[in-house]
């Protein structure tokens, strides 16, 4: 089976943590797998970084290796969406590997995981799975670096790479546990507390880790974990979703920035979910996902039985036809609200453009 290995990435930070924390992953990973002889490493990039990628000592390492490497080249940055610029080399990824029957790693930039994770998912591939689904929690960049310098990624096991994490949250990780007051106004995962030693994630969006498409896929149109994973509504059979950190452990590591947060209700997180997930997203939003640095604890079954209740409660919501009703209507006065709004502003500057033309035709042009 030919397998493919794809990361797209551009920009001088991106590149720079590609290089410093993910790539040397990519190394460890490769390591435990017997036989990359069918496996192509390609990576989507800009000329400036496939330059910095070559001069890279991992990719020294890489070359040794004996599997083949692609370089794919990108135009430079020319003010496009960065998240739709991403979205059509992962577009063209999936048509390349649907006509090459083969599967693929789709890998971010700036996501780092256990040195394990390759092998695991090929033995699930072997079960008979075609798509793996994992939940990445964020981590604030600007603390988590200082301390994986000092990290040994050849030695670490998941647990050991969760110890570190847990000590690094992202503050907009932070604004999604469901124990406090407040919540972020993307809520695409909830978190509960075990303890100190990890956490407990329902999530609707996850990262779609190794997809082997069994036919064409439609054009990507927002990203690849949003209404795109609809597609696998009819094979779940051949779909899973990473339950438990000992199997694959994944964060993705990211500058603090601000966000909006709301007071928590349940209606906001089914207002949010009715418009930005679709049926597959609210089936991996049931699965109860253990991330954690130590072995289970029976105390964290009663917060399972917590997480749960929120869960059914939000899914009950989302099925009642009284939620559409009223998505739609809010939906309509939304959008005649900003068409008034349009409107208004558009007569305001017609009325000053006209002004300004009168001036100009009394006064005499100025040149």
């Amino acid at each position: 089976m030919e397998i493919h290995i794809v990361t797209v990435v551009w920009g001088e930070e991106f590149i720079l943590t590609f290089l410093e924390l993910v790539f040397p992953l990519h190394i460890e990973n490769l390591k435990k797998i017997k036989n990359t002889s069918d496996w192509i490493y390609r990576i989507f990039t800009t000329n400036t970084g496939k330059i910095e990628i070559e001069n890279n000592c991992f990719f020294s390492e890489l070359k040794t290796s004996g599997i083949v490497i692609e370089f794919i080249e990108m135009a430079e940055e020319k003010g496009e969406n960065k998240y739709r610029r991403m979205s059509k080399c992962h577009d063209q990824a999936l048509e390349y590997a649907y006509n090459r029957k083969a599967g693929f790693f789709l890998l971010s930039p700036d996501t780092i995981f256990s040195n394990d994770a390759f092998a695991n998912v090929l033995s699930l591939v072997e079960s008979g799975k075609r798509a793996v689904f994992v939940a990445s929690i964020r981590l604030c960049k600007e603390s988590f670096v200082k301390e994986w310098k000092f990290f040994d990624v050849a030695t670490m096991t998941s647990r050991d790479l969760v110890g570190l994490a847990l000590q690094h949250l992202h503050p907009v990780t932070k604004s999604l546990f469901w124990g406090k007051n407040f919540l972020n106004t993307n809520p695409s995962h909830l978190y509960w507390k075990l303890g100190q030693d990890g956490i407990l994630v329902r999530g609707f969006n996850l990262h779609p880790f190794f997809l082997w498409p069994r036919k064409p896929c439609s054009a990507i149109h927002t990203t690849i974990d949003g209404e795109f994973v609809d597609q696998f509504e009819q094979n779940m059979d051949e779909v899973v979703v990473i339950e438990d950190s000992d199997e694959i452990a994944m964060f993705e590591v990211s500058r603090s920035f601000t966000f909006e947060v709301k007071k928590k209700s349940v209606k906001q997180l089914v207002d949010w979910a009715s418009l930005y997930t679709g049926a597959v997203h609210r089936k991996f939003f049931q699965v109860p996902i253990y991330i954690r640095k130590r072995g289970v604890s029976f105390s964290w079954l009663t917060i399972q039985k917590e997480s749960d209740a929120v869960v059914s409660q939000i899914q009950r919501r989302l099925s009642s036809p009284f939620t559409k009703i009223r998505l739609h209507m809010s939906l309509y006065w939304r959008s005649e609200k900003q068409l008034s709004i349009f409107k208004k502003t558009r007569g305001y500057v017609m009325r000053r453009m006209n002004l300004l033309k009168k001036r100009i035709l009394k006064s005499g042009p100025d040149f």
